[in-house]
């Protein structure tokens, strides 16, 4: 070693622009072709006239960009902050602290980094006119400070866990709010999916070709042939749950016609019959919790929330089945 520095990220950036391994020159016309085709995709995203960013391009004639703006507003910019990193900086020094302290009070942590970013208590003895304004308060005032701070401490963290209290109970009441949207939508889904199921065991359903193409041929209009083709499709759809069968109403803003729907029905849906089971009652929808893969021993939680979507599913069946 002849000891000069080596800085890895310099040793990068060379062999970027400048390519000395074998592999890396024969790639760099793939990697010139790829840096024009991903730079136009930029260009193409950030002078979308449907977001933000093209405001701000004079390529794009943006109404803030620099092209647009005239000198006596550039002139009233100059000396101004681009951005909000003072009112940022906070909230930054407050994430740091929570992070290295886990445990401390969000009230704690918040008031070291405010007193940081104020330099409340820093001490400068070569220039005075820096130190921090505790230390420039006289030696009274700052006992009785610190006396005050201690004597309102206790106060001030159990208004904080009240707080954090109300906070985490206002949260569950929202999750459990969802949790009962969620349970009547899934009920009104198996309400939907039993009336259907019940639609193919009754006349009302055509149950293969022969007698789909004799009912359909007796409809006259195109609007009763359109929706009798959507009844028997929501049939297997809706009632069987059979999602991949699902055929859309209109595309585009123009309706498929009756002819489209029944070819459908004809082939995707009646070919699905043939190789699938028909159900007798529909399938419970409800949201419940992602399934992982196990380590160990299952947590008295997941339990917990397995017993309550079971005990959801076996409520709703009831009720409908009342």
């Amino acid at each position: 070693m002849d000891g000069s520095r080596c800085v890895p990220f310099d040793k990068v950036k060379a062999e970027l622009y400048y390519p000395s391994r074998e592999e890396n020159q024969q790639t760099t016309n793939l990697v010139m072709k790829m840096a024009v085709e991903v730079s136009e995709c930029m260009l193409m995203e950030l002078r979308d006239p449907k977001k933000a960013t093209s405001s701000y391009l004079s390529s794009a004639d943006g109404q803030f960009s620099w092209g647009e703006t005239t000198e006596e507003e550039h002139l009233a910019a100059m000396g101004k902050m681009a951005t909000n990193d003072p009112a940022e900086s906070p909230f930054a020094m407050l994430i740091q602290q929570m992070q290295q302290y886990g445990c401390i009070l969000g009230i704690h942590a918040l008031a070291i980094g405010q007193a940081r970013m104020n330099g409340d208590f820093v001490r400068d003895v070569k220039d005075s006119s820096k130190t921090g304004m505790y230390h420039q308060l006289p030696s009274n005032m700052r006992e009785s400070l610190v006396q005050y701070a201690v004597s309102i401490a206790p106060e001030v963290r159990k208004e904080a866990r009240d707080a954090l209290d109300l906070q985490e109970k206002s949260k569950q009441q929202k999750k459990e709010a969802l949790r009962k949207k969620k349970l009547v939508a899934a009920q009104v889904q198996y309400a939907n999916a039993l009336t259907y199921i019940d639609m193919y065991h009754s006349p009302a359903c055509w149950r293969d070709i022969g007698e789909a193409r004799k009912k359909y041929g007796k409809l006259r209009s195109e609007t009763a042939k359109r929706e009798a083709c959507k009844e028997q499709i929501r049939i297997r759809v809706l009632g069987f749950g059979w999602s991949d069968l699902h055929h859309a109403w209109s595309e585009g803003g123009v309706d498929f016609s009756a002819d489209n729907l029944f070819n459908h029905l004809t082939t995707k849906c009646f070919e699905a019959q043939q190789t699938r089971q028909i159900p007798t009652k529909p399938e419970v929808n409800l949201p419940s919790r992602g399934e992982r893969q196990q380590l160990g021993t299952r947590s008295l939680d997941v339990d917990r929330l397995d017993k309550l979507c079971d005990a959801d599913k076996k409520n709703l069946k009831k009720k409908e089945n009342n």
